[in-house]
């Protein structure tokens, strides 16, 4: 149990700094210790930019010249070929995920860690100069599309090549592609119905439209997980053979 004492005030004792040792519950000892700390930071004060000069580390590598720092980062960095950025939305949310050769899934390169200096350069290179792959798990392709302007402007560039896919979407989410799908059926570049047959645009509209009819009449009937991948063999049967033939 801590008891504590009232110190007495002795004759030698100068009223200014007399201290009764009752600080917020503090004990003397600890209490004054603070107070000689503060008073300490507060004189020293003036020579606090000394310390931060001194303490403020540099990387040498940002003093080379830019054609050099160019060939390091070709040797840090994996080949552009094994580079993809990849970018998973989750209604509205995103990680940030990075693939490497032989699709081992890897956090950002490491080499952005070192710095923000190395990291304000690498940036660009890596996320405009290779792939990027978004992928949503909903229909609300907004917010990605959003997100990679804002990106894009930040780093000062455009994008030279990324695809954007849905992983694995709910049933309910095809409800807010109404609009494509109204599109769709009003798709027809002035040739007739047969030109939306013969463009591969088109045949992706008339794509769209069946699997979407596919997803609202299964649940209409009330069916199940099981029986909804049946329908989905059933109709990519159907298109899956004409895909294959025209990539290969």
């Amino acid at each position: 149990m801590l008891i504590m004492r009232k110190r007495q005030r002795g004759d030698d004792d100068d009223d200014d700094t007399y201290d009764s040792g009752y600080d917020e519950g503090i004990p003397p000892e600890r209490s004054n210790r603070h107070k000689r700390m503060r008073r300490h930071i507060v004189e020293d004060d003036e020579d606090m930019d000394d310390i931060t000069t001194s303490t403020t580390s540099t990387n040498p590598l940002m003093s080379l010249p830019p054609e050099l720092r160019n060939t390091i980062w070709d040797l840090v960095l994996p080949e552009k070929k094994d580079r993809l950025s990849i970018f998973s939305f989750t209604r509205g949310t995103y990680s940030k995920k990075y693939h490497g050769p032989r699709d081992y899934h890897f956090l950002e390169p490491a080499v952005l860690s070192v710095c923000k200096a190395i990291r304000n350069e690498l940036l660009p290179i890596i996320y405009l100069g290779c792939p990027l792959v978004v992928g949503t798990r909903s229909f609300e392709l907004d917010k990605p599309c959003e997100w990679l302007n804002h990106l894009s402007q930040q780093l000062g560039g455009r994008w030279p090549d990324f695809t954007m896919y849905i992983m694995a979407p709910e049933w309910e989410d095809m409800e807010t592609w109404f609009s494509l799908v109204k599109f769709g059926y009003e798709y027809d570049d002035g040739s007739g119905a047969d030109s939306i047959q013969c463009s591969r645009r088109g045949r992706l509209m008339v794509a769209f439209k069946e699997l979407f009819a596919v997803g609202v009449q299964a649940k209409e009937d009330g069916a199940s997980v099981d029986q909804l991948q049946a329908y989905f063999d059933d109709w990519l049967s159907q298109w899956g053979e004409d895909w294959v033939n025209e990539e290969g």
